[in-house]
């Protein structure tokens, strides 16, 4: 199963949306009008309905939350999202204007780093791995990596090859790589965000 996550970001989620058969559709607040007004069926919506009417919110179940609270309608979601059995946790328009958002996002890659979630838009796609693991070459040009803990990391198949590398997280050193080959291989001790863009 892939679970889509829609937040109520930037809005790229009409370009970039392809129905999957076995997909579960979970809607972050504002992102619910994003799902309706795209005729998505929606299994799950979170949020506390600061962004759309609650007589507007039309799913299956309903997380309703106090306006009041510690973690982000996305942090919720995120806790329903991981307690499904799923191959991939694909999080829509997550990016845009409200920045601490967006970081806030990225820090609950790091937290749910043992599922494979990912943040996309038209331009982007952003994930946190750790150990080895290896990047087909694709339409994204360019691939960055970022400590989010002080680690070693090497790169190999990349235009810029690393090996055993103290990549400090104050370190900018990992901006704009490209793979050179079919796939580019890295290893991290520590974990690490990798954004691949186009």
């Amino acid at each position: 199963m892939i679970i889509k996550i829609v937040c109520a970001g930037e809005n790229h989620f009409s370009k970039l949306y392809q129905p999957d058969e076995n997909e579960y559709i979970i809607g972050v607040d504002g992102g619910i009008k994003v799902l309706r007004d795209n005729n998505v069926k929606i299994d799950l919506a979170v949020g506390d309905f600061d962004s759309i009417d609650e007589s507007e919110v039309k799913a299956s179940q309903v997380i309703l939350l106090n306006k009041i609270k510690d973690q982000s309608d996305l942090a919720v979601a995120l806790q329903a999202a991981t307690q499904i059995e799923h191959q991939k946790i694909i999080i829509y328009n997550a990016t845009g204007n409200r920045l601490d958002h967006f970081y806030s996002a990225i820090l609950e890659l790091v937290r749910y780093i043992k599922y494979n979630i990912e943040i996309v838009n038209l331009d982007n796609k952003i994930y946190v791995k750790k150990g080895y693991f290896e990047i087909p070459k694709s339409n994204y040009k360019y691939v960055s990596f970022f400590a989010f803990e002080d680690t070693y990391i090497t790169l190999a198949g990349f235009k810029y090859p690393l090996d055993n590398y103290f990549l400090t997280k104050s370190d900018p050193l990992c901006l704009s790589n490209e793979i050179v080959s079919n796939i580019g291989r890295v290893y991290s001790q520590k974990p690490i965000i990798v954004i691949e863009s186009k």
